[in-house]
Parts: C-alpha cells; structure tokens; sequence
C-alpha cells in the first residue's frame, strides 16, 4: 500500500509540472522568448552619441598615436565602455574610424581629418 501511495504522489508531482505551460519555472507564465528583445535593457541607451563625446573619442585615438586600443580611449577620454562603445560604433558607421584585429587585439584607427 505505501509504495502505491508513493506512486501516486510522484506522478501528481510531475504532471503538475506539466501543467505550467513553457515547462521552465523560470520564465513567467505567458511570456515569449522575444518579449525582452524588442525591449533596451535598463540603462541603455539608443540614442546617437553627442559631438562632445565623439570629439573626445577622436581626440583620444589620436592622442594615441592615430591608433588605440579601447582601453587607452576609455582612459584617455575619461568615459565609460558603454560610451566608448557607442561612440566607436558611430565613428564606424560614419567612416570615421577604421577597427582592425579582434578580442584584445582589435585597434581603432582615424580615417581623415574630421
């Protein structure tokens, strides 16, 4: 009888777990793998880098040599990784800016006069 008993409660127990929808007890009931995709993440931002900021990026590649690490612009420029990084994504975009090498080896490079 105590092993029918105890039958019963472990399939009860796993056809609860079942019954939750996404079978991941982490993930909110109804919430879709994309819903925080189409969101920014908290302290994001999407919006261009001012002038100042790039001014200052350029100023510090420069200082640099006309080619630095993004560890040198961080600190010559006394900015953030997130500002560097969206600064060095707009100079790239813009053609402002050339990236070779990659992971700790990736150098920023100016273009021309700007």
């Amino acid at each position: 009888m105590r092993a029918q008993n105890a039958l019963a409660c472990v399939s009860l127990t796993r056809g609860s777990r079942r019954r939750g929808g996404s079978g991941n007890p982490g993930r909110r009931a109804g919430a879709s793998a994309g819903d925080s995709a189409s969101r920014p993440r908290a302290g994001t931002s999407t919006a261009a880098p001012d002038k100042t900021l790039l001014a200052a990026v350029r100023q510090a590649i420069a200082a640099a040599g006309g080619s630095a690490g993004k560890a040198d612009v961080v600190a010559a420029a006394g900015i953030s990784d997130t500002q560097c990084n969206a600064a060095i994504a707009a100079l790239l975009a813009a053609g402002a800016v050339t990236k070779t090498g990659a992971g700790r080896d990736t150098r920023y490079q100016l273009n021309g006069p700007g």
